[in-house]
């Protein structure tokens, strides 16, 4: 089993845990990597769905870096999906 076999399952207990102790920017993190192997793996519409979780809550703490680099991939995500 390759590393990239093994991100989806890490990604979600990742998510899960997160969740779990309330670690917000941590989580949005693992959202948009989450998004990042999806749009990888052509799943452009699960990609954009994690993308925008990230982004809501990258905005709701004011973090200025990550959401304008998730807004990026999410202009990316379209991008993929349109053409």
């Amino acid at each position: 089993m390759s590393t990239f076999d093994l991100a989806p399952p890490s990604l979600d207990a990742a998510r899960e845990m997160l969740e779990d102790v309330d670690a917000r920017n941590d989580l949005a993190k693992a959202l948009a990597a989450r998004g990042t192997l999806h749009q990888t793996m052509g799943e452009h519409s699960a990609a954009r769905q994690m993308l925008e979780e990230a982004l809501a809550i990258f905005e709701a703490l004011g973090t200025v870096d990550e959401t304008v680099r998730v807004r990026g991939m999410l202009e990316s995500t379209q991008s993929a999906q349109d053409g």
